[in-house]
């Protein structure tokens, strides 16, 4: 069964607020560009891709979610995110909302102040269950 981590709200909401602010960035300097015929252009183009970076990192966020957990592997669902099998953790470490899942080839980690309430529930449940094995 595969289940899905979702990012917790205020981080969506960071993301598209971002978005806007860069949106209303960009209008400012394509006026100002035309009324004092300076040329902005370089930093237009940057705020355009910025503006274009924080829409997709939103609704590609909002559509995938953060983790996948499907059977005995966690998967980050972010380009070169990687996974890790629960079968071959041997120690995990905390350092506040981070936890490390430490195998014998490399280190995997996970941001629980990113996750929403339930999946925090869930990751919690996990780490549960490897420590009791």
């Amino acid at each position: 069964m595969q289940k899905i981590l979702k990012y917790n709200q205020n981080h969506l909401k960071y993301l598209l607020n971002q978005g806007k602010i860069s949106i209303v960035f960009a209008i400012i300097i394509l006026i100002i560009n035309n009324l004092i015929e300076y040329n902005l252009l370089s930093i237009s183009i940057y705020i355009f891709v910025m503006v274009v970076y924080y829409i997709i990192a939103y609704f590609y966020k909002k559509s995938k979610g953060y983790l996948t957990i499907e059977g005995d592997f966690i998967k980050k669902n972010i380009f070169f995110g990687g996974a890790v099998n629960l079968k071959e953790i041997v120690d995990i470490q905390k350092f506040h909302d981070e936890y490390y899942f430490v195998t014998t080839s490399k280190k995997f980690y996970i941001n629980s102040a990113l996750l929403d309430e339930e999946g925090k529930k869930i990751i919690l449940e996990i780490i549960d269950n490897i420590i009791k094995e």
